[in-house]
């Protein structure tokens, strides 16, 4: 099943059985990515495809599957001060599994 933004016009889509949000041809997996590092780096190459005044519309769906994915917001997700990236996704795969 896969989840679309394309209603709210931002041109994102979430495909929510592979975690994996989809702009501009560029996908991020928000289970694998490790680090702010790389998520900044698929904005960049996103933000480079995309009309400057789009990027907050991707912010925004970040946060909105960072809540889908993660139970928590996308600053809390990716700044260093919050559980890391792989310790909410291992915790999120645990209660899955269960």
């Amino acid at each position: 099943m896969s989840s679309t933004f394309s209603e709210a016009g931002r041109g994102a889509r979430f495909d929510s059985a592979r975690g994996v949000l989809e702009v501009a041809g560029y996908e991020l997996a928000l289970d694998r990515t490790a680090s702010p590092g790389e998520l900044l780096n698929w904005l960049i190459h996103v933000g480079r495809l995309c009309e400057p005044e789009r990027l907050p519309e991707v912010v925004d769906a970040l946060d909105d599957v960072c809540q889908i994915v993660f139970g928590k917001g996308l600053q809390y997700v990716f700044l260093p001060r919050g559980e890391s990236v792989a310790c909410l996704a291992s915790r999120r795969n645990r209660a899955s599994a269960a």
